[in-house]
């Protein structure tokens, strides 16, 4: 089971390297297109004056950027392998580890109400002092069980945050010029970031009231 996990999480990283190896080179091509451009229009702010100011001029200058527009295209062609194989992993992953995650809650419980029984009777046999701390002792062993139960939770929880996120960028990326859109980065990077932001924190806060 643990080899089937690994595997599945190691399997999508070579087509996501492939991806993005293809987007760097197509962004560097974009580069290499719009350098000339940019040290033209440098060189002409230094002469810039109003009276020979020409809006043709200007555009004969920006025309030759056309040449980028198909290495756009391609970073916008290349940039959905990342995003389906991450989103794929994702989905794959939650799911797999949902059976592993509901048989330790099951064994959990289990080893609760055995363990529970057996330490009364094991305090029964101790005089009142030392009973009691043996139940100090063991509810303190309860809170950090409870603790590392709430943390693997909150752990599984923090990953399937992801899928709505990755699901509604992944729609979003079949439209035209998605990538050069304000709205389409702005609920991607708050997506990703945000909701994972607040669960870790509730984790980190549960995880202090229940060692407390």
């Amino acid at each position: 089971m643990n080899g089937t996990f690994i595997l599945l999480a190691i399997t999508p990283n070579a087509p996501i390297i492939w991806g993005f190896i293809r987007i760097n080179s197509e962004y560097l091509a974009i580069k290499t297109a719009l350098a000339p451009i940019m040290n033209n229009l440098l060189r002409s702010a230094i002469d810039y004056s109003p009276n020979t100011y020409s809006q043709a001029m200007l555009i004969a200058q920006l025309l030759p950027a056309q040449a980028a527009l198909p290495h756009l295209d391609n970073i916008q062609e290349y940039l959905r392998v990342p995003m389906a194989c991450y989103l794929s992993s994702v989905v794959i992953l939650s799911v797999a580890y949902l059976q592993f995650l509901y048989q330790l809650v099951k064994e959990s419980r289990k080893f609760r109400i055995i363990a529970e029984v057996e330490r009364e009777e094991e305090t029964k046999s101790y005089l009142d002092d030392e009973a009691d701390r043996i139940r100090y002792l063991n509810n303190r062993i309860r809170q950090q069980h409870d603790a590392v139960l709430q943390h693997v939770v909150m752990t599984y929880i923090s990953t399937i945050v992801f899928i709505p996120v990755l699901i509604w960028m992944f729609i979003g990326s079949f439209q035209d010029a998605y990538i050069v859109k304000p709205h389409w980065w702005n609920i991607a990077l708050i997506g990703l970031h945000g909701p994972y932001a607040v669960v870790t924190s509730i984790s980190l806060f549960l995880l202090q009231k229940t060692t407390s």
